[in-house]
């Protein structure tokens, strides 16, 4: 195998479907690697009945927490802007006998984010669990060589696409459970956000915003 991260990104991540997505048995698994599988009575799976929303999920974190709700027995509808990797992510859930859609969504779009919480509620039935995953880098420039043109779209993605994803999650869940309390909200931080350092500044510091 070759040095290049993204290749070696990309075969953990197909291990990991293979190790977590459930199928049909004789069913090549993702990523072409072969293991038993047994697969546990739906009921008795976690997420069972359960309606997840997924940020971010073309890849890496997302898309193994993807596979892995799917695994535990939930609905998922999968979000991203890479519109080509986030079909193949809901694809490989349905190829594993899960249910799942996909839909392209840039975070930092409000309206673009309440459009994919309607979607999910309207596709799938409900909303339970809202994982705001997405993030981006942005460039390895030190901070002192860049203009705030170059920082706000960090930020964008990274903090305001938080509260865009829990505040349009949160109103759809109030207004679907009305006085029941219920419902998650979970977002991706780093240890960016714990250990500062350069050259990527602005990562750093919308990683530290998440843990607020």
């Amino acid at each position: 195998m070759g040095s290049d991260p993204q290749e070696r990104a990309k075969l953990r991540i197909a291990t990991l479907a293979n190790q977590l997505v459930p199928r049909a048995s004789g069913a090549t698994p993702p990523g072409g690697l072969e293991r038993e599988h047994t697969e546990a009575p739906r009921a008795d799976r976690r997420l069972a009945g359960k309606i997840a929303l997924v940020t971010g999920a073309a890849s890496g974190i997302g898309r193994a927490s993807a596979l892995r709700f799917a695994a535990e027995g939930a609905k998922v509808l999968c979000a991203d802007t890479n519109e080509s990797d986030v079909r193949d992510t809901a694809q490989q859930i349905r190829n594993g006998g899960g249910i799942a859609e996909h839909i392209v969504c840039n975070v930092s779009n409000a309206t673009q984010v309440e459009a994919t919480v309607e979607q999910c509620v309207n596709n799938l039935g409900g909303l339970d669990i809202m994982f705001a995953n997405a993030g981006v880098l942005g460039s390895l420039s030190p901070w002192t060589e860049i203009e705030a043109e170059e920082w706000a779209p960090v930020l964008q993605v990274n903090v305001v696409g938080v509260f865009n994803c829990f505040k349009f999650a949160a109103l759809k869940m109030q207004q679907l459970r009305g006085e029941v309390p219920g419902g998650s909200l979970i977002a991706t931080s780093s240890v960016a956000g714990i250990r500062s350092g350069q050259p990527n500044l602005r990562h750093h510091r919308s990683k530290i915003k998440r843990r607020k």
